[in-house]
């Protein structure tokens, strides 16, 4: 029987501990259930009155349905038709199957993921920075910020394990000249 306690050998090393890449990972599955959340929350919508269950929210959360902001929401959901709620719900599952790759390959520490996640990530940073600034909110600056901190953090990840990649190589024997 084999005791725990004894140290990795070398050709076995120990896994590190997956520190920011765990809670990366965490980010992307909770995007993807909102995501899954979102789109079916868009494919119930789609034979059902809209406006009208836009109102019965708008006063279940005692926001005045007379208000400004009230009456610019019940305005543009006017305009939403069955298909734009089926496209929308395609998407939002679309998003969730790439943030439940993200999230699985990151944790499996997978560069293909890490690459995935930085390409995905940094491709929504313009779009989310014309947001901030169009409208600005705390949870907009959040996103934002995790984001960008997610997309330095696997560069800087990816350059570092390309370096010590290169180091290794450079180690190990030439076997061409044997």
């Amino acid at each position: 029987m084999a005791d725990r306690a004894t140290p990795p050998s070398p050709s076995h090393p120990a896994p590190k501990p997956l520190g920011p890449l765990l809670w990366i990972a965490l980010y992307k599955m909770l995007k993807a259930v909102a995501m899954v959340v979102a789109g079916a929350i868009a494919f119930h919508m789609v034979h059902r009155d809209l406006a009208k269950a836009v109102l019965r929210a708008i006063e279940h959360v005692h926001i005045d349905p007379n208000g400004h902001f009230a009456e610019r929401l019940l305005a543009r959901v006017a305009h939403v038709h069955p298909g734009h709620l089926q496209l929308l719900g395609a998407g939002c599952f679309v998003y969730a199957a790439i943030y439940i790759t993200e999230g699985v390959g990151l944790f499996y520490e997978k560069r293909w993921a890490e690459w995935l996640t930085a390409v995905q990530t940094s491709i929504l940073i313009p779009w989310e920075l014309v947001e901030f600034f169009r409208h600005p909110s705390i949870a907009k600056a959040v996103v934002l910020l995790l984001n960008v901190l997610v997309v330095a953090y696997l560069l800087w990840r990816i350059r570092d394990d390309d370096r010590e990649e290169a180091k290794a190589a450079a180690r190990e024997p030439n076997r061409a000249g044997e």
